[in-house]
């Protein structure tokens, strides 16, 4: 289940069950690189919380739930899934949606709402 607290390292028992629960696509990363001796290096590392359809009242809680109903950014720790669909315990900048951008208001729904959290790090 994707979960969210506001702060780093924030202890997986102490996180908030988002409601409700987000389209994840894993872990992406924005520069994928190989070495010559065949390792791969990842930069980047972010994802993606998706939602086709909210009502006002649904992406109101979301933005206060994500620390976001005054602010652009939070640093938060989540429980968000890996590349292998597994969940993991991550710290990031989860970053507000920008209306008609990555969340399009039409009345009375907001529709392909995205929360891109970026700067993903493993929590400790």
């Amino acid at each position: 289940m994707y979960k969210i607290a506001d702060g780093f390292n924030v202890a997986e028992e102490n996180l908030t069950l988002v409601i409700p629960q987000p389209q994840g696509i894993g872990i992406a990363y924005t520069q994928r690189d190989y070495s010559m001796g065949y390792t791969v290096v990842e930069q980047g590392a972010y994802t993606i919380w998706r939602y086709n359809v909210l009502s006002a009242s649904e992406y109101t809680d979301l933005l206060t739930t994500f620390g976001l109903a005054d602010a652009t950014t939070n640093a938060v720790t989540v429980l968000t899934r890996d590349n292998t669909r597994q969940f993991v315990r991550k710290n990031g900048t989860i970053i507000r949606p920008a209306i008609e951008e990555s969340a399009h208001w039409q009345m009375p729904f907001y529709r392909d709402v995205e929360f891109v959290i970026v700067g993903l790090q493993d929590a400790t």
